[in-house]
């Protein structure tokens, strides 16, 4: 019985780490999702929607200064994507 318990771990352990491995072999493209946002420009290049981004946080509001002041500094620094600050 040990000896069988033993083969079916490690078979269970080949098949998860197979598994896992071709995930990430998938191959795919990604396909922008939603309101279309993401849409690139005719050559393919930089996006020509701005962009929104929502941030959770497990900080309070008591906490999430900091985070808040990056987040604050990030968006007045360009015009292309926003990021929307979600905390508890």
């Amino acid at each position: 019985m040990k000896a069988f318990h033993k083969t079916g771990i490690a078979a269970f352990s080949l098949i998860l780490a197979s598994v896992a491995g071709l995930a990430g072999c998938s191959g795919g493209t990604a396909k922008p999702q939603g309101d279309g946002a993401g849409k690139t420009d005719a050559a393919g290049g930089k996006p020509k929607d701005r962009v929104e981004i929502t941030f959770w946080h497990v900080w309070t509001d008591k906490d999430a200064g900091p985070i808040t002041a990056r987040v604050d500094a990030f968006n007045k620094s360009q015009d292309r994507i926003t990021v929307k600050v979600l905390g508890n």
